[in-house]
């Protein structure tokens, strides 16, 4: 078992790893574009796997996978090679091997917390601990790029802070651009969501300090002005809000978020007419064109037609033509080749059947199928997203979706005979009382 700290000093050592990692990983070396950067989290990463390797190889009692959990290992498993395998094909091998190691880290984490789903309460201990901590180096990374923005409001006008949007910009940190960060801030918001709306650890009541923490994520991400995360992000809650029971709630957040960012507009709106100019430009030109990203599409696809059996090596695209393809599907055909992407479409296919298989079974509780549907809806948020930008690229971003991917396929066995007891003691309140107001109509 992962986290219980005072169970055994092997599983505190892990845990404490794990805490550290996800804390530092939001920092990183390099301050401009074509700098090497690496997430001070790193030599932490390699601890917290060594030691994950090392439990999963010496712990006494056998690890049963369940059944329909192997498909995963094992999607996840060629998806991974794929990565380390093509990183080989890169010129530039060090700043390649530099990305996908971290893809190894994820596994190996992944390998570590669906370990845990053959025992319910290990598997809801596990998940309702790292949720917690992921949710955490959100907001860690939040607060480090509101930080740098009001930093750089000091020596700089709003306009331009807001317009240095670039790798190594006043704004960005030093691991991406701004929609990169937006994107990793996905993940944590919509875990956030689910412990601001739902039961958690047999708590009755909801958890309000999450909206404090969603707050604070959205603050940043409408730093950002990611506008293809922030439309993803808005239409994913309200799904959510609306499938799961939390409509009401959900719109009152976002109209607080309305009237916060209407406040903004007001108080620096001749600064901001200037920016959405510059972000806009030529109107038509613009949504017509996703900002560029359609001729860059068309320019991968005559590529990869001109090279179809030469893939470019992982994170091999923006070294050879100066640019990726700003789509998660075209950047892997052309740098890991249609087997390479054949792998990634196995793993994302997998991970899609799996939680609507979920969702449509009898044997969950209301609880459990609320969450489902929470990470079914953020899956194709991030999917979407994943069409116009290749946040997946960046260390951060690779963790993150391995710790998301891994609570994903945890969550259903989190369920416990508890949680089926009350809905069905829901379902008797709801009969008795039908019943009740039957009787006084007579």
């Amino acid at each position: 078992m992962l986290l219980p700290i005072g169970k055994n000093s092997y599983s505190s050592h892990l845990y404490i790893v794990f805490l550290i990692s996800m804390c530092l990983l939001p920092f990183s070396t390099g301050t401009g574009a074509g700098s090497f950067v690496v997430t001070f989290a790193f030599p932490f990463l390699i601890l917290l796997t060594v030691l994950i390797i090392g439990n999963l190889i010496t712990r006494k009692e056998r690890i049963n996978y369940p059944d329909e959990l192997k498909p995963a290992l094992i999607c996840a498993l060629l998806h991974t090679f794929s990565i380390l395998l093509t990183s080989l094909m890169n010129e530039s091998l060090i700043q390649s091997f530099a990305r996908s190691i971290f893809s190894l880290f994820g596994f190996a984490i992944f390998l570590y917390i669906t370990s845990n789903a053959s025992i319910s309460k290990d598997a809801k201990l596990a998940h309702h601990k790292i949720s917690l901590i992921f949710i955490f180096s959100g907001v860690v990374m939040s607060l480090y790029f509101i930080v740098n923005f009001l930093l750089a409001l000091q020596q700089n006008s709003l306009d331009r802070v807001l317009l240095e949007r670039e790798n190594g910009g006043l704004l960005s940190l030093p691991w991406g651009a701004s929609n990169t960060i937006a994107a990793c801030l996905m993940m944590p918001f919509f875990l956030a969501i689910d412990r601001a709306f739902n039961r958690q650890a047999g708590k009755k009541k909801k958890d309000t300090s999450m909206f404090v923490f969603m707050l604070i994520i959205i603050m940043a991400i409408m730093i950002t002005q990611s506008r293809n995360v922030m439309f993803t992000l808005a239409m994913g809650t309200i799904f959510i809000g609306g499938l799961t029971k939390n409509l009401k709630s959900t719109l009152v957040f976002l109209a607080i978020l309305g009237v916060l960012f209407l406040s903004i507009l007001s108080f620096f709106g001749q600064d901001l007419d200037t920016i959405f100019a510059a972000r806009l430009g030529d109107q038509a030109q613009d949504v017509g064109g996703f900002n560029g990203r359609t001729a860059l599409w068309e320019e991968s696809i005559v590529y990869f037609i001109l090279h179809p059996l030469e893939p470019l090596g992982y994170f091999g695209m923006l070294g050879e033509l100066n640019h990726t393809a700003h789509n998660v599907f075209l950047t892997t055909l052309i740098e890991q080749g249609i087997l390479g992407l054949f792998a990634y479409l196995l793993f994302l296919i997998n991970n899609f059947w799996f939680c609507a298989k979920k969702l449509a079974s009898k044997s969950l509780s209301s609880l459990a199928k609320r969450k489902m549907t929470l990470y079914l809806i953020a899956m194709l948020s991030i999917l979407l997203q994943l069409q116009f930008e290749d946040s997946n690229l960046t260390a951060q971003n690779i963790i993150y979706q391995w710790i998301f991917l891994a609570l994903m396929y945890l969550s259903p066995y989190c369920d416990t005979p508890d949680d089926a007891e009350d809905d069905r003691a829901n379902v008797l309140l709801a009969s008795t009382g039908l019943r009740n107001r039957t009787r006084s109509s007579y």
